[in-house]
């Protein structure tokens, strides 16, 4: 990935406003990461109005390296805050809530394609819950 700064009146550096520009003319449908560049960030001072922390550029349990504070869904996976990844939201390899997407871990993964995870009924009175968290019909035995 290439980052080019163009110097424009038009564009709001400051308010953190990147643009794409030019080919290919490719773009995706949610953010993935955060940029910020600053010479001040990373010198241990929280010295600017944009700077929610300052860790030194090190992932803390209060701070990101990029200066702002570790927020589950800022795709930012920062193992010091406990996070075990961060894709800014579910998918297939990430949860919600920055723990790891895998089906019997009783958290619920709508983009892995799970209807239920150990036992939640989700709706479906009677149902169960499989081992391939998918719902059992309530006239077959539950597993």
């Amino acid at each position: 990935m290439t980052v080019t700064a163009i110097v424009d009146a038009s564009t709001d550096y400051a308010g953190g406003v990147l643009r794409r520009l030019g080919y290919p003319d490719l773009q995706r449908e949610a953010a993935i990461a955060r940029l910020l560049f600053a010479a001040s960030c990373g010198n241990g001072m929280v010295d600017m109005a944009y700077e929610e922390c300052d860790a030194s550029g090190d992932a803390t349990a209060a701070c990101n390296p990029d200066c702002s504070r570790p927020v589950s869904g800022d795709g930012f996976t920062n193992a010091a805050a406990g996070e075990l990844c961060d894709d800014a939201g579910e998918s297939l390899a990430c949860n919600k809530d920055c723990t790891r997407a895998s089906c019997g871990h009783a958290k619920l993964n709508a983009v892995r394609g799970e209807q239920c995870d150990l036992g939640a009924q989700n709706g479906q009175s009677g149902a169960c819950c499989s081992a391939t968290c998918t719902l059992v019909p309530p006239a077959t035995k539950c597993p």
